[in-house]
């Protein structure tokens, strides 16, 4: 079933770039306060090249598509009821949610396509869609009145009570074409988190568990069936695996990998930004299985992310080495020299970091990535030269 949605455009300027002090180059402000580029780990490219970003203006809900280079940025004007999930790489299709209804939104015409709705009486909250808009993930965490968001003071004891805290949870397929639930992953002790469907293959689920990365397996896949629930890069007692995300052949995960087996200080240091060892950028496969480690990084950074061709990796730094940065990649070189491209002074919130959410464009040419000034979240634009 479609419909048409009701679509208002216009264009902003983008006003002259400033040099950054710290690295000599030209940054731009796309968009001046109350929009974010989606989270990190998310798609959010357009089919003609262009980054969208969601948002407000005019104290009114808004999208922004953001095209670095050009003097203006393009904004729409939405259903302030739509909740974007994620964007279709295949031709920037936006599937998200408008009550309990799922749906995909063409904002080059405007088509709405209504691929279901969810049914009341299913507890939770849908995190993501397959690809194909015939399942929805369906998310229920219990979290016995605590809050959802870790501490960010720098007690490790408030750490500690927060990951300990008593929870449960149920992860459901729901298969929008035929009304059935499947439960993909249930847990009386923790839950579900980060569901991330796969941009590839609108069968397979990636999702991490909401426990310490050092005392607990961290990344799981699963089919929509409830078949293959397999661990993604297996871990010992003491690896750490975190802040995964779906590489750019969509089938394979990358991964922030950290070795703390015989660390000492895992339990007065548990955040991962103030570990003595080094980080590393992992990526397994399909099956599971790690089929790269890099060499140790220059710093730990809160998020490593690829461009869409693979070509390329970027990191956002942590406390004291705040910049965004980026490296040319390749599977048969375990080397990643980053080169610093902007600074960010964000100030920076210890196991939240500071909401960078980097993309790199199609093209190879820009980072598109947020930084707060104030209290405003403005979104930038740096040349990509290395």
């Amino acid at each position: 079933m479609s419909r048409m949605a009701t679509i208002h455009r216009h264009r902003i300027p983008v006003p002259a770039p400033v040099t950054d002090p710290l690295t000599g180059r030209l940054v731009y402000t796309l968009v001046p306060g109350e929009a974010e580029t989606p989270y990190f780990r998310r798609t959010c490219d357009l089919a003609d090249g262009r980054i969208i970003a969601n948002g407000k203006q005019d104290n009114r809900a808004a999208l922004y598509l953001l095209e670095p280079g050009a003097d203006s940025v393009e904004v729409l004007h939405i259903d302030p009821f739509l909740r974007i999930l994620r964007v279709r790489a295949s031709d920037g299709m936006l599937l998200g949610t408008i009550g309990r209804e799922i749906v995909g939104l063409d904002v080059m015409t405007g088509e709405m396509t209504v691929f279901g709705e969810l049914p009341a009486e299913l507890p939770g909250v849908c995190e993501d869609v397959a690809v194909d808009g015939s399942v929805a993930f369906v998310n229920d965490m219990n979290n016995s009145r605590h809050s959802l968001q870790p501490p960010t003071s720098m007690d490790p004891a408030d750490l500690w009570c927060w990951i300990d805290r008593p929870r449960n949870g149920s992860l459901v397929a729901y298969d929008l074409r035929h009304g059935t639930v499947t439960p993909l992953y249930v847990s009386a002790d923790h839950f579900a988190n980060h569901v991330d469907a796969c941009p590839g293959d609108p069968t397979l689920l990636r999702f991490c568990t909401d426990r310490c990365e050092a005392k607990a397996q961290r990344t799981y896949t699963v089919r929509t069936d409830g078949s293959e629930l397999r661990p993604m890069r297996l871990q010992a007692l003491g690896e750490v695996i975190t802040h995964e995300f779906w590489w750019a052949d969509a089938h394979s995960v990358g991964y922030t990998y950290q070795d703390r087996r015989g660390d000492t200080t895992l339990e007065r240091l548990p955040w991962c930004e103030y570990s003595p060892v080094p980080t590393r950028l992992g990526i397994a496969n399909a099956a599971g299985e790690e089929i790269y480690l890099s060499d140790p990084l220059d710093t730990y950074h809160q998020h490593l992310a690829c461009s869409p061709d693979g070509s390329l990796v970027m990191g956002d730094g942590n406390e004291g080495n705040c910049f965004v940065a980026v490296s040319p990649f390749a599977l048969t070189e375990t080397q990643i020299s980053f080169t610093k491209l902007a600074s960010i002074s964000t100030p920076y919130v210890p196991f939240r970091g500071q909401r960078v959410n980097g993309h790199i464009t199609r093209d190879n040419r820009w980072v598109v990535y947020n930084e707060e000034v104030g209290d405003k979240m403005h979104i930038r634009a740096v040349a990509i030269d290395l």
